[in-house]
């Protein structure tokens, strides 16, 4: 019975999802308009050269380019093929988020969780959008399911999957470069006193070649193309650069752009890692010049990732069609599921391996969102696991008030 539950909800998604994104008619701009741009030119030329002040070869991690490119080379230049497979690849992340939670705890706390990530806007919104999150979001979750089941079953293909599919995570954003420390203490509470044997060694080390020897090839691409080393991308100074300089709010503002970071880095002897690294360094100095500052951003960007609920965009890309998107539900959404999360930690007294990296790849992203800049979209890689936390909760109180009623019916009876 369960799985025709489970195939109807995924189903219903799925249609909802592709209602959706075919009333999507925007022009691409800002960021999905370089992504777009950078696609097209990669179906035509098979490079990812690219003109422009800052926007050079490295400035984009390659996956999500080459994701809209081969999309591009099969259906031309549309829009509505993007989005009708973003919604196939948001309705799969619906999928392993139920058969993450099924591996936790079981089916009933499964569909729970699947019901929630349904009822998440964003998961239906951004597949209407030229940019990179679904993508990403799918293999970070394959990757996170795959590492649990390979510390479950003790299998090296499983660890081998997850090494690979958290290389192409990072090389569609590059914020998931660190969360496989996440994967090595999850491993490492699973095997404990046998941490260093020669069993639980093979398997960090299969991990780490997996990723490394997927994200490599890209990255002598980029040493070959510009003379540095760039592991996945030139953005990072940017970013951080924009979280932290004389005119930081904790969002992007187009004052980053009048920093003397910027201005530094901006000159023509520099290619475009070599003026990411300026920034970087011009970031970093502000933030060691200005401690007391630098923390009351980092404490405005993390009471924002719990109350800021909407992109620029989402007005423009149509998000008040979406079905029950109506009468602020997003707002009020995300504070019930930010309460549950919170009332799901607190509820788990067994702190499982897979319980405590789920915790840790909540606290990473929010701690990135924290150090760097908040914009609502950074909030979506951390919500599958809050979600996971969020069924399990109300699990618990379903399963305590059915236990007070019987209680309570005894009594009389």
């Amino acid at each position: 019975m369960r799985k025709y539950i489970v195939g109807s909800i995924l189903l219903l998604s799925l249609i909802i999802q592709i209602m959706f994104v075919l009333t999507v008619q925007t022009v691409p701009e800002s960021d999905m308009k370089g992504y777009d741009e950078r696609a097209m030119l990669f179906a035509e030329r098979q490079s990812f050269s690219y003109g422009g002040e800052y926007n050079g070869s490295t400035y984009r991690p390659p996956m999500y380019i080459l994701f809209l490119a081969a999309i591009y080379k099969l259906f031309g230049h549309s829009y509505p093929a993007v989005y009708v497979i973003q919604a196939m690849f948001s309705v799969a992340c619906l999928a392993l988020i139920y058969f993450i939670t099924v591996r936790l705890w079981n089916g009933t706390v499964g569909t729970i969780a699947l019901v929630l990530s349904a009822l998440y806007v964003p998961f239906i919104g951004y597949s209407g959008i030229l940019l990179a999150e679904i993508l990403f979001l799918f293999f970070l979750l394959a990757s996170s399911y795959c590492a649990i089941r390979a510390i479950q079953t003790r299998s090296i293909p499983f660890t081998v999957c997850s090494g690979v599919l958290c290389a192409l995570a990072t090389m569609t954003r590059s914020i998931s470069l660190l969360l496989p420390v996440g994967i090595v203490i999850m491993l490492a509470l699973y095997y404990r006193k046998q941490l260093f044997t020669k069993a639980a060694m093979l398997r960090v080390g299969l991990f780490f070649a997996a990723m490394l020897l997927t994200i490599s090839p890209w990255t002598i691409r980029n040493y070959v193309d510009t003379g540095e080393f760039v592991l996945i991308d030139s953005i990072s100074g940017l970013n951080l650069l924009i979280g932290n300089n004389e005119y930081a709010t904790g969002f992007f503002t187009f004052d980053v752009w009048e920093t003397e970071g910027w201005k530094a880095a901006h000159q023509p002897q520099y290619n475009l890692p070599q003026a990411d690294n300026v920034m970087r360094d011009y970031a970093v100095q502000w933030i060691l010049d200005n401690p007391i500052r630098f923390t009351e951003l980092t404490y405005q960007r993390a009471v924002a990732y719990f109350t800021v609920n909407t992109d620029w965009f989402t007005s423009s890309y149509g998000w008040h069609h979406i079905l029950f998107n109506k009468m602020n539900f997003e707002a009020r959404y995300h504070s019930f599921l930010f309460i549950c999360f919170f009332l799901g930690l607190l509820l788990i007294r067994k702190k499982r391996p897979e319980l405590v990296f789920m915790a840790i790849a909540v606290l990473y992203f929010i701690g990135l969102s924290s150090l760097f800049y908040m914009s609502p979209r950074y909030r979506l890689p951390a919500m599958p696991f809050m979600l996971i936390y969020c069924a399990y909760s109300l699990y618990w109180l379903a399963s305590a008030i059915k236990a007070k009623w019987a209680s309570f019916r005894s009594a009389r009876i």
